[in-house]
């Protein structure tokens, strides 16, 4: 898995970021990502997964030390289970990350995606002397390779607000 870091130079024209304006925080943040993926050749499609984990039943917003402190864990097992596709994982050392994949099997995605929630939602730990659990939470997008970096994100996050929504449109069961 390719994980991306501000030293890595490679750049391509595809998902290039100079066409546009920088007009949020986000897309300054993912500017440098962007510009520096790691693409295979000959790439098809492109798969981006907005990711975003809770610990049941602290809000990012009130204890962000308890998810500073699970972010690595969190990152590890993203690793583990979608290293895959030409991964490309940006992490922000918040409660999201946001990978793009190319070329990569629908099946084996909503395999690896579901088995990773298994796991994590089964997993506990003792914060502030509660028992508090783990969530986590996909928005998949696929696309073509022309799409413009930031609407694949953009189009990410939209379908992970889609699947809070409407709970039952992903079932583990």
């Amino acid at each position: 898995m390719y994980k991306y870091n501000k030293t890595n130079s490679y750049s391509s024209h595809i998902l290039d970021p100079d066409y546009s304006y920088h007009t949020s925080i986000q897309e300054e943040e993912l500017y440098s990502f962007h510009k520096n993926l790691n693409i295979p050749q000959n790439v098809h499609n492109i798969t981006g997964v907005y990711i975003q984990y809770n610990i049941i039943p602290f809000r990012y917003e009130q204890y962000p030390i308890a998810y500073i402190k699970s972010n690595q864990a969190i990152e590890k097992l993203i690793e583990q289970y979608l290293d895959f596709g030409h991964a490309n994982l940006f992490s922000n050392q918040t409660n999201t990350f946001y990978l793009i994949m190319f070329d990569v099997n629908p099946n084996q995605l909503n395999q690896a995606l579901l088995a990773m929630k298994l796991l994590i939602t089964s997993k506990s730990i003792v914060y502030k002397n509660k028992e508090c659990q783990f969530d986590i939470q996909y928005g998949i997008y696929n696309s073509h390779i022309f799409i413009h970096p930031y609407k694949l994100f953009y189009a990410c996050k939209e379908q992970f607000e889609n699947t809070l929504k409407h709970k039952t449109i992903i079932s583990t069961k």
